[in-house]
């Protein structure tokens, strides 16, 4: 479908999708006689000569579209003389519904799921999917997407009450009853615990029984990859982010996971290729410009930097890029991007209104616009502090407010949450978040002028994976106190390790 409108040849598709042969068709659809009837005129294609290997037509009524499915499956099999395992001819022939309405409900949800991170794209998920079993209610798979909907809007703190985690309970209970052992099934009970309980041993052992069912699915290796890199095995994850992106070349969402691990890593050749592959495949996506920038800026090219930025917001979702990005445009960005990200409206940050206080405070810093800076982190304070009052153990959110108390100049109300925050999501629990809490305790060390305290963090970060580079060292001026510090200097004109395990 991303080649639907795509003004280029057979040969150029395939080449851009690493593929030796290209499915193509198409699908009309008629109502006649009282019955929705398709019709699929499906040809297999070889990319290498432009030859066409198999082609077809089916007539069909809707009720009857698994078995076209099915047939186009098997056909395309045989024409490229493969055989396949008892597994695989299962999942060519089995029908997920009956019900052709709860199917469409499905697919919608699809859909909605793999947009993104957003909150209403999730509730939208939920709610198609809530209509699919109530119209299906032996549908495995929609019980088992609808669990992972749940759990991920628990995982998110946009609702993580434990009635939330009930819903995504009883959900994966139901896909279990029908089908205990099929990969959705699986997968859903693996992300149950992943994101209703951090238990990464118990989420890994279903992630990798049902890639035993399906070796091949980027969805389930994706998942064993955040795994891995939760667990602090980074080269491994990276090694399993990057083979799921050679099974799904034009999936954004694991390029994006593979490019922040190469970047946190420090493996910043890896990061470049990942960001540039990005670019070509989906260059309305704000991702690949904001890491390719990343990687130009550990050489100290700020201006070349920039110039990728800029590129990005002339070619995709300019507010995406600019909220995605948003510290790099307040201290790498010129006055105007500056003006531009300080005039974001709250969407562009989806449901976090915390990220929307950070970034317009820092914009009103950065414009020397203090009076209304303060206004704006006061806010960030407010909706912190509800954040903390409702979920005491979101360490993201103890987080968030110790930054803003550091910028209010509550320099004890700053430390302590920082503090809590870390003790809350330690390394030793999560390598990857974890990380992350100890990169915002130093930059809440260096907001409040505490230099000692701030290397001693730094010295501790520049040893393991983290999103602080040594060109944000060298160049954001929120470390700017320090420049003149010979620690610092030390610090940041060492060669930093590499490939971190």
């Amino acid at each position: 479908m991303q080649h639907k409108d795509a003004k280029k040849s057979v040969r150029e598709i395939g080449q851009e999708l690493e593929a030796a042969y290209v499915l193509e068709g198409s699908v009309r659809w008629e109502k006649a006689g009282g019955q929705n009837r398709i019709r699929v005129t499906p040809q297999l294609i070889r990319v290498s000569d432009d030859s066409h290997v198999w082609a077809d037509r089916y007539d069909a009524v809707l009720a009857e579209v698994f078995d076209v499915q099915s047939t186009i499956a098997e056909k395309v099999v045989g024409a490229l003389g493969v055989a396949l395992g008892e597994p695989a001819k299962q999942e060519i022939t089995s029908r997920p519904t009956d019900n052709s309405a709860a199917y469409d409900y499905y697919l919608r949800a699809r859909e909605t799921w793999s947009r993104g991170d957003e909150e209403s794209d999730v509730r939208n998920t939920v709610q198609a999917l809530e209509r699919a079993v109530g119209l299906d209610s032996s549908f495995t798979a929609a019980w088992a997407l609808l669990s992972m909907s749940h759990a991920f809007i628990y995982w998110q703190h946009w609702d993580s009450s434990p009635q939330r985690l009930e819903l995504a309970r009883a959900a994966m209970d139901r896909a279990q009853a029908l089908k205990p052992d099929a990969p959705e099934t699986r997968l859903a009970r693996g992300y149950y615990r992943y994101w209703g309980f951090r238990d990464y041993p118990a989420a890994l052992e279903e992630f990798t029984a049902a890639l035993r069912s399906r070796p091949n699915d980027a969805d389930i290796i994706e998942a064993i990859g955040l795994i891995e890199r939760r667990q602090g095995r980074w080269t491994q994850a990276l090694r399993t982010q990057r083979h799921a992106g050679e099974l799904e070349p034009r999936s954004t969402d694991i390029a994006l996971q593979g490019a922040e691990t190469a970047c946190m890593m420090r493996r910043f050749a890896d990061c470049a290729e990942i960001a540039d592959r990005m670019i070509r495949i989906a260059p309305e996506q704000a991702s690949g410009y904001f890491f390719r920038s990343l990687v130009i800026l550990q050489s100290r090219d700020a201006a070349a930097a920039l110039r990728v930025l800029h590129e990005g917001l002339e070619r995709s979702d300019r507010q995406h890029l600019l909220a995605f990005a948003w510290p790099q445009f307040v201290w790498l960005g010129t006055p105007e991007d500056r003006a531009a990200l300080a005039a974001l409206p709250v969407a562009a940050f989806g449901s976090d209104t915390v990220e929307y206080y950070a970034s317009q405070g820092e914009a009103r810093l950065a414009l020397n616009d203090s009076a209304r800076a303060r206004v704006l982190f006061d806010s960030m304070r407010a909706s912190s502090a509800r954040r903390v009052r409702r979920y005491p153990t979101d360490d993201a959110a103890h987080s968030a407010l110790g930054i803003a108390y550091a910028r209010l100049g509550r320099r004890a109300d700053a430390v302590r949450e920082g503090r809590r925050a870390v003790e809350l999501l330690p390394l030793s629990r999560d390598a990857f978040e974890g990380a992350n809490r100890l990169d915002q305790l130093a930059l809440i060390y260096a907001i409040v002028g505490d230099p000692d305290a701030t290397l001693e963090q730094l010295r501790r970060l520049v040893t393991i994976p983290t999103r602080i580079t040594p060109g944000e060292l060298r160049l954001d001026p929120i470390w700017g106190r320090l420049r003149n510090d010979p620690r610092f200097q030390q610090l940041v004109s060492q060669t930093l390790p590499t490939d971190l395990q």
